[in-house]
């Protein structure tokens, strides 16, 4: 009988909920887990990034895409319910916890039952044909570590592209960039298989390889805890924004048809200082000096502008 619990999860498709999810199995319960999981329409940035430079926030605005911020490091990710989310939890020794080959093995093993060959590739992601199907990362936290990663099985490749920030060199900070790479679905070669097909095979697999005789299910309370987590934390702009590292933000703007300069800087979510080329008479001007100090959040920054008659907001993001 083996101690690893296998949780399929169906009770949220909501990309904070998941990673409150995620948070409460490494944390609170003991054993070792495997969760299957999906989330509607998210980015999912990397504990030591910075949100804004991840991502084409207009777009990400416009089409209510959730910006999360997950524990574990690396790149930014996009969810949508054509991916396939998978999390391991494990104990071990501290020198041994961090090991991806170990826990894309068993993802490998269950892609070679469907009849497919997949590798990891040098930054940890799985190839499918060359090109890649799933980014993983991994944090550790005493003698734990959470591996987890997506499988895009018929994502809207389209959104996932539009969704990330087009020029991230305007933002200079310190914090991890993301790699774009080559992505392609799986359902491009599993033309006979539809989604809920390929998240049944995967769930089997897994819990043959590991010996799990039936899944977990969570209790109410358990369930209320992991809400309550989702609010408090992965909820907050203060984990998904203000978490960033400290970042200056450099624009190029139009005043009065003349091309301008402007340069923002953010220590911990907060406008600290601002330079900007233009005549500063204007809404530009009266702009400025109410955004030192704020919040640089869309939404202040929004009704500032719109206070002082400046049209467009984005201008500051």
């Amino acid at each position: 009988m083996t101690n690893m619990l296998f949780f399929d999860n169906r009770i949220s498709t909501n990309a904070y909920f998941n990673l409150a999810l995620e948070e409460y199995f490494f944390k609170q319960i003991e054993s070792d887990a495997i969760l299957l999981w999906q989330s509607d329409n998210a980015i999912i940035v990397g504990k030591h990034q910075n949100a804004l430079a991840e991502i084409n926030l207009p777009y990400v605005m416009e089409n209510n895409i959730a910006i999360a911020r997950r524990l574990s490091g690396g790149g930014t990710v996009y969810h949508d319910l054509g991916n396939l989310n998978f999390t391991f939890i494990q104990t071990g020794a501290k020198e041994k916890l961090v090991d991806f080959a170990r826990f894309i093995a068993p993802i490998k093993q269950a892609f070679a039952e469907m009849g497919l060959t997949v590798e990891q590739g040098k930054r940890n992601e799985i190839l499918l044909n060359g090109k890649k199907i799933s980014g993983n990362a991994e944090h550790t936290f005493k003698n734990r570590v959470l591996h987890h990663g997506t499988l895009l099985f018929n994502a809207n490749l389209q959104t996932l592209v539009k969704s990330l920030r087009v020029n991230p060199l305007k933002f200079e900070d310190k914090a991890i960039k993301s790699v774009q790479s080559r992505v392609c679905n799986i359902s491009d070669f599993l033309p006979d298989t539809d989604f809920e097909q390929f998240r049944a095979h995967l769930a089997a697999s897994l819990m043959r390889q590991f010996g799990v005789e039936k899944p977990y299910e969570l209790s109410t309370g358990q369930q209320e805890s992991i809400q309550a987590l989702a609010k408090e934390k992965y909820e907050s702009w203060d984990w998904n924004f203000g978490y960033s590292p400290n970042y200056t933000l450099n624009k190029t703007l139009f005043v009065n048809e003349l091309e301008t300069e402007l340069s923002i800087e953010v220590k911990r979510g907060d406008i600290t200082a601002m330079r900007c080329a233009a005549e500063q008479n204007g809404a530009l001007g009266r702009v400025l000096a109410e955004l030192l100090g704020k919040k640089h959040r869309p939404e202040i920054v929004a009704a500032i502008c719109k206070e002082h008659g400046y049209a467009n907001y984005l201008d500051f993001f």
